[in-house]
């Protein structure tokens, strides 16, 4: 038999536990792990970055797309705005009569 248990969970103080999850040796990250961009022509034949480079893209077109729609329903409402105004001053000039528009 062993003379001490192999696991016990009574006898662990903070400093123990600390002192167990102490690692001297470095953590060794391949490329693209620390979020670094990988190097070499390996981020180019990843499915994986090439689905988010396809989604990213789908997210800007649409964000565009939205972009354009409001743009297009602005200039509707510019140009319903402009074509009331348009209205207003051919009226004035009715009411003025010729001499107001030669003044």
């Amino acid at each position: 038999m062993l003379a001490r248990p192999a696991l016990t969970l009574y006898a662990t103080t903070p400093t123990q536990l600390a002192a167990r999850t102490f690692h001297a040796t470095a953590y060794n990250a391949a490329g693209g792990d620390t979020g670094a961009p990988r190097s070499g022509g390996a981020a180019h034949s990843d499915a994986f970055t090439k689905r988010e480079q396809a989604s990213e893209g789908y997210y800007i077109r649409q964000h565009e797309a939205e972009k354009l729609l409001a743009l297009q329903k602005d200039i509707v409402a510019k140009e319903i705005q402009i074509a009331a105004m348009k209205a207003e001053a051919e009226a004035i000039r009715s009411v003025d009569g010729p001499a107001a528009a030669a003044a």
